[in-house]
């Protein structure tokens, strides 16, 4: 897996809330939106990178995702939705309750697409949550690229994502 080194911070930005916080990361993908799109809401591109997921892709549509590779499930409902532009959706699972995830997709020159994808949560800030997104990202990027023998979870490099965002919180 490609550790993705995008434009300006490749790491995400942890964000304070009112009784809670926001993970943003940004990306710029050399990709059309439609490409980026279909990543982020057919089943079929979903399984290469994120999870098993089922989306009806309507305002109140419901989503569930498993991830094979922790045997977690995350259960929501679309929120908003603009086709190929945004999907919003909230994220119920066993580590991140009540918490809402926000993808972002706008064209850039070059028929380039950039993605902005914010979780806003709750609590106290889970490292886990951020480097999840990041290495997920990562495979998002490979995805795209159609690289092949996806999916595999790349446990070292969350790992050490892991220990660079509790690092990070820390001081």
């Amino acid at each position: 897996m490609k550790k993705y080194e995008g434009p300006g911070c490749p790491e995400g930005k942890i964000l304070p809330r009112d009784g809670g916080y926001t993970v943003q990361f940004e990306r710029l993908l050399p990709h059309p939106p439609e490409k980026v799109w279909g990543a982020l809401t057919v089943t079929e591109n979903l399984a290469l990178w994120l999870g098993e997921m089922e989306i009806d892709l309507r305002q109140g549509g419901r989503i569930r995702i498993r991830f094979p590779h922790s045997q977690d499930e995350v259960l929501g409902e679309i929120t908003a939705l603009v086709p190929g532009a945004l999907l919003e959706y909230t994220w119920e699972s066993r580590e991140t309750r009540a918490s809402l995830v926000r993808w972002e997709l706008t064209q850039q020159e070059g028929d380039h697409c950039r993605l902005l994808l914010r979780h806003t949560a709750a609590g106290a800030v889970k490292p886990s949550l951020c480097s999840g997104w990041h290495v997920h990202l990562g495979l998002l990027a490979d995805m795209l690229e159609e690289v092949p023998d996806l999916f595999r979870w790349p446990g070292e490099a969350w790992e050490e994502w892991d220990r660079y965002y509790a690092q990070k919180l820390a001081g």
